[in-house]
């Protein structure tokens, strides 16, 4: 008789704890790599609708000096969406 997904998923998590492995934060490791990814094609759609390459389509925060506000500033997915949909 085959297992129910409830004992391998048992087995699978007393496996990860044995070994050590977060699988909380290998989710959320893979759950950013994810939206990076998503990001960037959102991002290079974006430019690829304005006619831009990747060199001629510099963010504004990209030009500001180091230690200014919007340096270190990340864009989300959503403010995306609202940027391209306006442009």
């Amino acid at each position: 008789m085959a297992r129910s997904w409830k004992d391998v998923k048992a087995d699978k998590a007393r496996r990860d704890a044995a070994a050590g492995r977060d699988v909380k934060l290998a989710r959320k490791d893979a759950h950013n790599r994810t939206q990076a990814s998503v990001l960037g094609f959102r991002l290079a759609q974006s430019r690829g609708r304005q006619g831009l390459s990747q060199s001629e389509a510099r963010p504004a925060w990209a030009s500001a000096g180091p230690g200014s506000a919007g340096s270190n500033a990340a864009m989300s997915t959503s403010e995306i969406d609202r940027t391209t949909a306006t442009a």
